[in-house]
């Protein structure tokens, strides 16, 4: 963040895809200075990231980062299908006469 920089606006990476924000923060690196003033801090649905508003009251750049949390967008109740009717029983078959064996050739 450059240096003496007021009203910046710092945003995480969108979330991907098929998933959307619910949370995120900010971290800086290495050493921590007090001329960092937060402003806000918040998630944003319409963005789909997190954003933080932030002062820089320092002579000097200060290094922030912003990350995000996402989750998977929930996907929606399929309807119920409705029941199968049940199958009337089959009416059962006749039973099959036995077969006589076939005929042994004669000897010889």
């Amino acid at each position: 963040m450059p240096p003496l920089s007021r009203d910046q606006q710092l945003r995480s990476p969108v979330c991907p895809a098929g998933t959307q924000i619910v949370g995120g923060g900010y971290v800086q690196p290495g050493s921590r200075t007090s001329a960092l003033e937060k402003l806000d801090a918040y998630p944003s649905v319409i963005e789909n990231a997190y954003l933080v508003g932030v002062n820089n009251t320092s002579p000097t750049a200060i290094d922030l980062r912003v990350f995000a949390v996402c989750q998977p967008v929930p996907t929606a109740p399929t309807a119920p299908t409705a029941p199968t009717a049940p199958t009337a029983p089959t009416a059962p078959t006749a039973p099959t006469a036995p077969t006589a064996p076939a005929p042994s050739p004669p000897l010889s």
